[in-house]
């Protein structure tokens, strides 16, 4: 399988075949684990340097899991946190959640520590009447509690136990956090009854990565035996906040991390048992599932209702968009993604609603039935996060869409939302990699997008002496710019909605009168139509007129503000945007400055800008385009990316001057003169 977006830091092993890197744990390095024992410098501490957005700071964050002499599981945490503004109280507040059948949490101690005016420590402890739990589906419960007396300055600890009676459910660990921690530490000692195979991700190294074989003694049939035992120890230190960036699938694609699944069970003097099973075999229980590959053959009304709308079609491709249309304009998707149907096809058709699974299984039921191949793919969407395919579980994935062949190619369909055409996949789909349900076999097969965000604006402007600017606007909206914004369209008013497409909050432009064209017709470009005008747009300063030539533009901001990004960019579609622009310009005025031609991109063409200009009689006419077609940066790109975002807000702040034509002043040969007009215009976003 190939993977795109893999950590440098990714890797398989066989749990406990891990070699020692480097470093021991330092005594002057690791934090006093001491229930209550906090140095005194972290009270005083009020700010964290690195971090001038910490709200908390974890100081340190500590689990450790083993095994009893039983081989029942259990999994300690503590965890200790200074509060340095009340939006740290966000952590102040612990769920956990585990499996109400096999697991059982006990042990929760919780306290708040504060330095008292005197310089001694105050503690209020958590109340054992603090803590609740409560349901969390069938399956799960979720034990929750607050510390007690959260403010700015004061240090928080808790800690728990879990025990488990089931060798499946080894907890995973998680080295960052959403605020910086100092300190995070998971120590790991497992028989080797239980064989776990390891997946570590992240882009920051281990300050410690050890193992080790030891032995212990564990109860058997006939009494206590020593057992080699694999000890495992990873700590990391001063490890950075992850927060929301854009552009990014999930945070926990990209969050250092180690997790396990049982993979086999070899109990002495027993022949060893796997656990997990190979893709051939969930491929094969898919096919086999009564609610999946058992719905796909089609009941006699499914058959009925497919050959009925292909009836006469001899072209494949349009007997393949009859039936996602069909599909798609008759079914109505309830918002939820799954990988199974609820009832069965024929209640969906019956009923006209289901989750994604029931939409895109009677989809896939009824393109057979038409006469096409026609495959069920399995995906993780973009905010489910990525498959790991070296873990055969079909858990990883949250959703179904369909594969068919026609013309010689192969095309992904998601029928499940009515406003989009069937070229068009969702964007929560676009996440790479799709597991194929073949008749007999499987395959994983690229999910990428077949098409661009496309926005074309053509601006036709008059500006009066005092500033004054108005005129014609046409928006033509293609691809997933249309399908984006005939969504954000079926959401409002349509006044409101033209309003923010032109950003007339930010640009200062009134919107006079619209038209909108072919807002319900999903395979044609949505058309926005608009009269414009503004009071103030430019600056008249003497002699001249200072003016943004962008006006209407959807003018570009830089989406990234941190220096740096350890983790890709990924896009998901490209995107291009053109804007054309002829403005006339007031009588007894002549152009004396404006935005010089260029063309700027990114190494290997993966972006491009360009501007280009020219003046007949008395219109400007400039032209820009910006065209993304890489979807996916590595983090080592991300400077370039963000510089070059930085020169094209620039350059879009660059303004046209005009003098007036009588005047005796000498006429600016750069945008130094007069130092007063440097500034952008209102009209600039």
């Amino acid at each position: 399988m190939t993977r795109r977006h893999l950590t440098p830091l990714l890797s398989l092993c066989t749990l406990f075949s891990l070699t020692l890197l480097s470093r021991a744990v330092a005594g002057t390095d690791a934090p006093s684990k001491e229930w209550g024992s906090v140095p005194k410098e972290h009270f005083l501490m009020s700010s964290y340097p690195p971090d001038s957005n910490a709200a908390a700071v974890i100081l340190f964050d500590i689990g450790e899991a083993s095994f009893d002499s039983h081989y029942d599981l259990e999994f300690h945490r503590h965890t200790r946190i200074k509060i340095l503004r009340k939006e740290g109280y966000a952590l102040g507040t612990v769920k956990v959640s585990y499996q109400k059948q096999v697991q059982d949490i006990g042990d929760i101690e919780g306290q708040t520590l504060t330095l008292g005016p005197d310089g001694t420590i105050v503690r209020q402890e958590l109340r054992g009447d603090d803590v609740f739990t409560e349901e969390s589906g069938e399956k799960f419960k979720t034990a929750k509690f607050t510390l007690p007396a959260l403010a700015p300055g004061s240090v928080i600890e808790y800690r728990y136990t879990i025990r488990s009676t089931n060798a499946n459910y080894l907890n995973d660990w998680s080295f960052q956090n959403d605020e910086p921690t100092l300190w995070s530490e998971y120590e790991l000692r497992t028989p080797n009854v239980f064989a776990y195979a390891s997946v570590t991700q992240g882009y920051h190294k281990f300050f410690v990565q050890t193992s080790e074989q030891l032995k212990e003694s564990f109860q058997g049939p006939a009494g206590m035996n020593i057992v080699p035992v694999s000890h495992s120890h990873w700590v990391m230190k001063d490890v950075p906040a992850l927060r929301e960036e854009p552009f990014i699938t999930t945070l926990d694609d990209y969050r250092d991390r180690v997790s396990f699944q049982l993979s086999g069970v070899a109990w002495p003097g027993e022949v060893p048992q796997p656990i997990l099973r190979t893709w051939d075999k969930v491929a094969e229980e898919l096919r086999n599932h009564d609610r999946f590959g058992g719905q796909l053959d089609g009941s006699g009304s499914i058959r009925r209702v497919a050959e009925s709308l292909s009836a006469g079609i001899a072209d494949s491709a349009k007997r393949m968009e009859t039936v996602y249309d069909f599909v798609r304009n008759s079914i109505l998707w309830d918002g939820r993604h799954a990988l199974l149907t609820r009832k069965g096809l024929d209640d969906v058709l019956e009923k006209k609603a289901g989750n994604s699974a029931d939409i895109n299984l009677l989809l896939t039921a009824m393109l057979r039935a038409a006469g096409l191949p026609a495959h069920p793919v399995l995906v993780s969407t973009r905010d489910n996060g990525r498959v790991v395919d070296v873990y055969p579980l079909v858990d990883q994935f949250n959703t179904v869409i369909c594969q068919t062949s026609v013309g010689g190619r192969n095309v992904l369909l998601d029928a499940t939302e009515r406003m989009r055409p069937w070229p068009l996949l969702p964007f929560a789909d676009l996440n790479h990699t799709g597991f194929l349900v073949g008749d007999e076999g499987y395959a994983w097969i690229p999910v990428e997008p077949t098409a661009t965000k496309n926005a074309l604006t053509f601006a036709d402007m008059s500006l009066d002496t005092a500033g004054a600017i108005a005129g014609r606007v046409q928006m033509k909206l293609s691809d997933y710019a249309a399908v984006n914004e005939r969504a954000a369209l079926a959401e409002g008013k349509r006044d409101k909605f033209v309003s923010s497409l032109l950003k007339s909050s930010s640009n200062g432009i009134n919107v006079d009168a619209f038209t909108i064209t072919n807002a319900d017709s999903v395979l044609l470009p949505l058309v926005v139509d608009a009269t414009v005008s503004s009071g103030v747009y430019a600056q008249v300063l003497n002699d001249f007129i200072y003016v943004n030539p962008m006006t209407v533009a959807r003018s570009m901001e830089n989406p990234f503000k941190r220096n740096e990004r350890l983790f890709p960019v990924d896009y998901a579609y490209p995107r291009s945007f053109t804007y054309k622009l002829n403005l006339k310009i007031p009588p007894g005025y002549a152009l004396m400055d404006h935005p010089k031609d260029l063309t700027i991109q990114l190494p290997m063409n993966g972006a491009m800008y360009q501007r280009l200009s020219q003046q007949a009689e008395n219109v400007f006419m400039l032209s820009v385009r910006f065209d993304l077609t890489q979807t996916s940066f590595p983090p080592e790109k991300y400077a370039a990316l963000r510089e070059f975002y930085e020169r094209i807000v620039a350059l879009e702040s660059e303004q046209l001057v005009l003098q007036k034509q009588s005047s005796a002043a000498p006429a600016p040969t750069n945008r130094t003169e007069p130092a007063k007009a440097r500034g952008r215009t209102k009209g600039k976003k």
